[in-house]
């Protein structure tokens, strides 16, 4: 466990650690309130990284269930959980989160429904080992890292296996799914959510799309803001409205406006977002810090690799992280960030297959006539 956590001192260089009949649970924290958790009952025992949402109302459906009230922490309200709804519990959870619960002789590993958080296993015939980063599984296992090269090329082709990874003999637990690992060889993930039984099943006004809607995201914004952020802004749609939420979240927390910090492009004006940024600091307020990007996708790239255990095909990584060592600059210990929203919302691609394929004839037609006009 010393071996695997000190391969990544960034996730905290204070270690605790549960033994529970032939299982251990181990985290790494810098901080009493960084978002780890570990607890134990004379049953049960339980490790969770991340944010397990509105814990209150959790603690009194497991009460209501006949369990017992909520714990001193997040793995004590999974503990409660488990004991109520065995492996059905992760389902009823929400929030970014990852997590192991154990009876002494099996473990129960799972991640949330989007995957917002990691999980990394290796299954030998004489161990198990699970861990939030590859590089710990590697170093638990004492083995050379390797890549697998059947695994790489499905990243650059975007085909990579839910459970795949870029290095040999280790795999990764997909969203959305639980595993169960007992004394005999072998892993049973099960995925435990599918939305795509809710797709299309509601009937709500727009109005009441809108309304619920900002309940989410101010239930997401307020999961995320610490009182010591800093947000990625542009002077599109997803970074601004992150911000409307957050900044009266971080004012209250904090004591001081929500710092936001922005990539201009003064010799590039038909890109450059400057204009409409201004507008919404000026608006919410936020406390505006401006920046020419000097970074590019091929800076230091075999050092990125390595930290992120292979290559990556969703984000830029080198511009995210000089727009954290500028948001470290003023103080930031968090960054919101409105990426990956078109990727959620925007669903022009399989959209009209969708409808087609679910009888919605008439929707596609519409559909077929606003492309056509645009």
């Amino acid at each position: 466990a010393e071996r695997m956590l000190g391969a990544v001192p960034y996730r905290g260089t204070k270690q605790n650690s549960i033994r529970h009949g032939n299982t251990l649970l181990c985290v790494g924290r810098h901080l009493r309130g960084d978002a780890v958790a570990l607890a134990q009952d004379e049953h049960l025992a339980a490790a969770v990284v991340g944010t397990i949402d509105d814990q209150a109302q959790l603690a009194e459906d497991i009460r209501r269930a006949g369990g017992r009230g909520p714990g001193h922490n997040a793995a004590d309200t999974l503990i409660s959980a488990f004991r109520v709804w065995g492996s059905e519990a992760p389902v009823r959870l929400r929030g970014s989160f990852a997590g192991v619960v154990s009876d002494g002789t099996r473990l129960w590993c799972f991640r949330d429904h989007l995957g917002s958080q990691t999980f990394f296993y290796r299954d030998h015939e004489s161990y198990f080992l699970g861990a939030s980063e590859p590089k710990q599984v590697l170093a638990g296992a004492r083995l050379q890292r390797e890549p697998d090269t059947d695994g790489v090329t499905d990243i650059f082709y975007y085909r990579l296996d839910r459970s795949q990874t870029a290095l040999r003999g280790i795999a990764r637990l997909p969203n959305a799914t639980i595993a169960e690992v007992g004394p005999e060889r072998g892993v049973t993930p099960r995925r435990y959510w599918d939305p795509s039984d809710l797709l299309e099943s509601a009937s709500i006004s727009p109005a009441d799309a809108r309304e619920r809607l900002a309940e989410l995201l101010d239930q997401a914004v307020t999961r995320a803001v610490s009182g010591a952020d800093a947000i990625s802004l542009s002077g599109g749609l997803d970074s601004p409205t992150i911000a409307a939420f957050a900044a009266p979240r971080h004012l209250e927390l904090g004591g001081r406006p929500l710092t936001a910090i922005s990539t201009v492009f003064p010799d590039y004006p038909n890109v450059d977002e400057s204009h409409y940024i201004q507008l919404v600091a000026a608006q919410l307020p936020l406390e505006l810090h401006t920046f020419v990007q000097q970074s590019s996708p091929l800076d230091d790239l075999s050092s990125w690799v390595d930290a992120l255990d292979g290559p990556w095909d969703t984000l830029p990584i080198q511009e995210a992280a000089e727009t954290y060592e500028v948001a470290r600059r003023f103080g930031a210990r968090r960054i919101l960030t409105g990426e990956m929203a078109e990727a959620v919302a925007v669903m022009g691609g399989p959209l009209f297959a969708h409808l087609v394929s679910h009888g919605r004839l008439r929707p596609a037609a519409r559909w077929l006539r606003i492309r056509r006009r645009s």
